[in-house]
């Protein structure tokens, strides 16, 4: 992910640990001190066509446990095909 950074295509938040990894041309700027109010999610991306039945299970999974979990506005899924 932090070539991606690097190469000026986005931004990523990655664990403390892994700052000690990251090359030196990618600014890191703590997160600290925030709002108790700020809320976060992550998202799953496949492509239908090339998804392995371990991806799908773990996608299903994930959409099972995860609290408030849902497709975005915007999104497509493989049964809206």
């Amino acid at each position: 992910m932090s070539a991606l950074v690097e190469s000026g295509l986005g931004g990523a938040m990655i664990p403390l640990l892994a700052v000690k990894y990251v090359g030196p041309d990618i600014r890191v700027v703590p997160l600290s001190g925030l709002s108790e109010n700020l809320r976060s999610g992550i998202a799953l991306a496949t492509l239908p066509d090339l998804i392995t039945r371990t991806a799908r299970n773990f996608c299903d999974h994930a959409m099972r446990v995860a609290p408030g979990a849902g497709h975005a506005a915007g999104s497509v899924s493989r049964e809206d095909l």
